[in-house]
Protein backbone atom coordinates (compact mmCIF):
# COMPACT_ATOMS: atom_id res chain seq x y z
CA UNK A 1 0.00 0.00 0.00
CA UNK A 2 1.49 3.39 -0.85
CA UNK A 3 2.31 5.54 1.77
CA UNK A 4 0.18 8.92 2.16
CA UNK A 5 2.39 11.95 1.63
CA UNK A 6 2.47 14.66 4.76
CA UNK A 7 0.87 17.90 3.00
CA UNK A 8 3.08 19.95 5.67
CA UNK A 9 6.18 18.31 4.51
CA UNK A 10 6.10 20.00 0.76
CA UNK A 11 7.50 23.73 1.01
CA UNK A 12 5.05 26.17 -0.57
CA UNK A 13 7.55 26.38 -4.17
CA UNK A 14 6.60 22.42 -4.38
CA UNK A 15 3.56 22.87 -3.86
CA UNK A 16 2.72 25.98 -6.48
CA UNK A 17 5.38 24.25 -9.03
CA UNK A 18 3.74 20.96 -9.07
CA UNK A 19 0.34 22.67 -9.45
CA UNK A 20 1.91 24.17 -12.82
CA UNK A 21 3.49 21.25 -13.70
CA UNK A 22 -0.15 19.36 -13.71
CA UNK A 23 -1.68 21.94 -15.53
CA UNK A 24 0.98 21.91 -17.95
CA UNK A 25 0.72 18.31 -18.92
CA UNK A 26 -2.82 18.70 -19.09
CA UNK A 27 -2.50 21.38 -21.65
CA UNK A 28 0.13 19.25 -23.38
CA UNK A 29 -2.48 16.24 -23.39
CA UNK A 30 -4.65 18.19 -25.20
CA UNK A 31 -2.49 19.63 -27.80
CA UNK A 32 -1.65 15.55 -28.70
CA UNK A 33 -5.27 14.59 -28.60
CA UNK A 34 -6.29 17.87 -30.89
CA UNK A 35 -3.18 17.12 -33.29
CA UNK A 36 -4.26 13.33 -33.68
CA UNK A 37 -8.00 13.94 -33.89
CA UNK A 38 -7.43 17.14 -36.74
CA UNK A 39 -5.91 14.74 -38.63
CA UNK A 40 -7.51 11.54 -38.66
CA UNK A 41 -11.17 12.40 -37.60
CA UNK A 42 -11.81 16.28 -38.71
CA UNK A 43 -10.72 19.97 -37.92
CA UNK A 44 -11.93 21.40 -34.83
CA UNK A 45 -14.92 24.10 -35.26
CA UNK A 46 -14.43 27.22 -34.10
CA UNK A 47 -14.77 27.38 -30.34
CA UNK A 48 -14.47 31.03 -29.11
CA UNK A 49 -17.57 32.89 -29.85
CA UNK A 50 -17.95 35.48 -27.83
CA UNK A 51 -21.91 36.29 -26.52
CA UNK A 52 -22.10 38.47 -23.47
CA UNK A 53 -25.35 37.66 -22.50
CA UNK A 54 -24.37 33.63 -22.44
CA UNK A 55 -21.70 35.09 -20.37
CA UNK A 56 -23.23 36.62 -17.96
CA UNK A 57 -26.21 34.11 -17.42
CA UNK A 58 -23.81 30.70 -17.72
CA UNK A 59 -20.73 31.81 -16.71
CA UNK A 60 -21.04 34.69 -14.14
CA UNK A 61 -24.82 33.87 -12.53
CA UNK A 62 -24.59 30.09 -12.90
CA UNK A 63 -21.02 30.06 -11.68
CA UNK A 64 -21.83 32.23 -9.01
CA UNK A 65 -24.64 30.18 -7.57
CA UNK A 66 -22.61 26.78 -7.74
CA UNK A 67 -20.05 28.24 -5.50
CA UNK A 68 -22.03 29.11 -3.22
CA UNK A 69 -24.09 25.59 -3.27
CA UNK A 70 -20.55 23.94 -2.84
CA UNK A 71 -20.01 26.29 -0.15
CA UNK A 72 -23.44 25.45 1.59
CA UNK A 73 -22.57 21.73 0.80
CA UNK A 74 -19.18 21.97 2.74
CA UNK A 75 -21.22 23.59 5.67
CA UNK A 76 -23.67 21.02 5.79
CA UNK A 77 -21.83 17.66 5.70
CA UNK A 78 -19.41 16.47 7.38
CA UNK A 79 -16.08 17.65 7.31
CA UNK A 80 -14.62 14.11 6.26
CA UNK A 81 -17.38 14.06 3.39
CA UNK A 82 -15.91 16.87 1.92
CA UNK A 83 -12.02 16.61 2.61
CA UNK A 84 -9.82 16.04 -0.41
CA UNK A 85 -6.99 14.96 1.85
CA UNK A 86 -6.06 18.63 2.46
CA UNK A 87 -4.20 19.22 -1.55
CA UNK A 88 -6.67 22.59 -1.94
CA UNK A 89 -6.07 23.66 1.90
CA UNK A 90 -2.55 23.29 1.51
CA UNK A 91 -2.23 24.87 -2.26
CA UNK A 92 -3.88 27.67 -1.56
CA UNK A 93 -2.41 28.22 2.01
CA UNK A 94 0.64 28.13 -0.88
CA UNK A 95 -0.75 31.17 -2.61
CA UNK A 96 -1.59 34.98 -2.66
CA UNK A 97 -5.11 36.54 -3.33
CA UNK A 98 -3.28 37.41 -6.84
CA UNK A 99 -1.35 33.85 -7.54
CA UNK A 100 -5.46 32.58 -6.73
CA UNK A 101 -7.09 34.43 -9.35
CA UNK A 102 -3.96 33.93 -12.03
CA UNK A 103 -4.31 30.09 -11.45
CA UNK A 104 -7.23 29.36 -11.39
CA UNK A 105 -7.98 31.48 -14.09
CA UNK A 106 -5.15 28.74 -15.59
CA UNK A 107 -7.36 25.98 -14.27
CA UNK A 108 -10.66 27.28 -16.10
CA UNK A 109 -9.08 27.66 -19.35
CA UNK A 110 -7.22 24.19 -19.98
CA UNK A 111 -9.62 22.06 -18.26
CA UNK A 112 -12.56 23.24 -20.23
CA UNK A 113 -10.74 23.48 -23.38
CA UNK A 114 -9.42 19.75 -22.67
CA UNK A 115 -12.41 18.75 -21.67
CA UNK A 116 -15.48 20.50 -23.64
CA UNK A 117 -13.54 22.17 -26.28
CA UNK A 118 -11.58 19.10 -27.91
CA UNK A 119 -13.29 15.31 -25.47
CA UNK A 120 -16.65 16.88 -25.99
CA UNK A 121 -16.53 18.07 -29.07
CA UNK A 122 -14.86 14.50 -30.77
CA UNK A 123 -16.88 12.50 -28.49
CA UNK A 124 -19.47 13.68 -27.17
CA UNK A 125 -20.96 15.44 -23.55
CA UNK A 126 -21.50 11.87 -21.63
CA UNK A 127 -17.60 10.84 -22.25
CA UNK A 128 -16.42 14.10 -21.46
CA UNK A 129 -17.78 14.86 -18.20
CA UNK A 130 -17.45 11.38 -16.87
CA UNK A 131 -13.42 11.87 -17.91
CA UNK A 132 -13.64 15.01 -16.15
CA UNK A 133 -14.61 13.45 -12.96
CA UNK A 134 -12.58 10.26 -13.46
CA UNK A 135 -9.24 12.60 -13.53
CA UNK A 136 -10.59 14.22 -10.24
CA UNK A 137 -8.99 10.58 -8.83
CA UNK A 138 -8.84 12.09 -5.46
CA UNK A 139 -12.16 11.97 -5.04
CA UNK A 140 -12.39 8.29 -5.96
CA UNK A 141 -12.97 7.41 -2.42
CA UNK A 142 -14.97 9.98 -1.63
CA UNK A 143 -18.20 9.88 -2.59
CA UNK A 144 -20.31 12.89 -1.97
CA UNK A 145 -16.95 14.72 -3.71
CA UNK A 146 -17.01 12.46 -7.04
CA UNK A 147 -20.57 12.80 -7.27
CA UNK A 148 -20.28 16.43 -7.13
CA UNK A 149 -17.28 16.55 -9.21
CA UNK A 150 -19.61 14.67 -11.94
CA UNK A 151 -22.02 17.23 -11.45
CA UNK A 152 -20.20 19.93 -12.07
CA UNK A 153 -18.58 17.91 -15.27
CA UNK A 154 -22.27 17.73 -17.01
CA UNK A 155 -22.96 20.92 -16.26
CA UNK A 156 -20.04 22.44 -17.91
CA UNK A 157 -20.82 20.50 -20.67
CA UNK A 158 -24.20 21.35 -20.95
CA UNK A 159 -23.06 24.91 -20.91
CA UNK A 160 -20.77 24.43 -23.60
CA UNK A 161 -23.58 22.56 -25.29
CA UNK A 162 -26.40 25.45 -25.23
CA UNK A 163 -23.88 28.50 -25.45
CA UNK A 164 -21.97 26.44 -28.75
CA UNK A 165 -19.07 28.51 -27.46
CA UNK A 166 -16.11 27.57 -24.82
CA UNK A 167 -16.49 31.05 -22.91
CA UNK A 168 -19.24 30.52 -20.90
CA UNK A 169 -17.83 27.60 -19.92
CA UNK A 170 -14.43 29.02 -19.15
CA UNK A 171 -15.99 32.11 -17.17
CA UNK A 172 -18.55 29.45 -15.06
CA UNK A 173 -15.37 27.10 -13.85
CA UNK A 174 -13.55 30.06 -12.91
CA UNK A 175 -15.98 31.88 -11.13
CA UNK A 176 -16.47 28.71 -9.10
CA UNK A 177 -12.95 27.82 -8.37
CA UNK A 178 -12.00 31.61 -7.47
CA UNK A 179 -15.06 32.29 -5.16
CA UNK A 180 -14.24 28.67 -3.42
CA UNK A 181 -10.25 29.14 -3.36
CA UNK A 182 -10.75 32.97 -2.10
CA UNK A 183 -13.42 31.67 0.86
CA UNK A 184 -10.78 29.05 1.56
CA UNK A 185 -7.73 31.05 2.03
CA UNK A 186 -9.81 33.99 4.47
CA UNK A 187 -10.67 30.53 6.42
CA UNK A 188 -6.68 29.54 6.27
CA UNK A 189 -5.74 33.62 7.29
CA UNK A 190 -8.53 33.61 10.11
CA UNK A 191 -7.67 30.37 11.58
CA UNK A 192 -4.07 30.71 11.58
CA UNK A 193 -4.51 34.36 13.29
CA UNK A 194 -6.42 32.55 16.03
CA UNK A 195 -3.80 29.84 16.53
CA UNK A 196 -1.39 32.86 16.97
CA UNK A 197 -4.07 34.67 18.96
CA UNK A 198 -4.13 31.75 21.45
CA UNK A 199 -0.32 31.01 21.53
CA UNK A 200 0.39 34.78 22.32
CA UNK A 201 -2.16 33.80 25.66
CA UNK A 202 -0.23 31.19 26.58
Amino acid sequence: MAKRIDLHTISDRQMVKGFYISQGFLLFVSMILLTMFHFFIHPLPPLFTWDIKAVLLWGVLVGTLVAGAEYLLDRVFPDHWMDDGGVNRRLFAAMSFKQISLAMLLVAFIEEWLFRGVIQTYFGWIVASVIFGVIHFRYLHKPVMLVIVLLLGFLLGYIFKVSGSLWPPVICHYVIDVLLGIVLKMSIIKEAKQKEGRDQHE
